[in-house]
């Protein structure tokens, strides 16, 4: 799997109680289907690694996920009987793990 971009800082905020990056705050990190879906989420490496190897697997918070690359861009998307949502990977890093990616809604 190949990312080509600088890891984006991930902040705990803790006056705020609030996680974030440059991009903005991370409302709905986990892409909970409970809450509305937010144009940033974290994932790790690992778990799109086996969406990759895997295909489609069903999420705890609902729906499917699934991994794609097209070139040098890597995407997770996430299905549900309703909606279809695909957010952009980015390397991350927060403190001293880099196995962590940030997700952010294509432009």
């Amino acid at each position: 799997m190949v990312v080509a971009h600088d890891p984006i800082e991930i902040r705990y905020v803790k006056e705020r109680d609030e996680w974030e990056c440059d991009w903005g705050v991370f409302e709905n990190a986990a892409a909970d289907l409970r809450y509305p879906l937010h144009r940033l989420l974290i994932t790790t490496v690992r778990h799109v690694e086996e969406l990759l190897r895997k295909g489609p697997q069903p999420r705890v918070f609902g729906g499917k996920a699934s991994a794609s690359m097209e070139g040098d861009r890597l995407y997770i998307h996430l299905d549900t009987e309703f909606d279809h949502a695909t957010w952009q990977l980015f390397p991350a890093r927060y403190y001293r793990d880099d196995a962590l990616l940030v997700g952010k809604w294509p432009e």
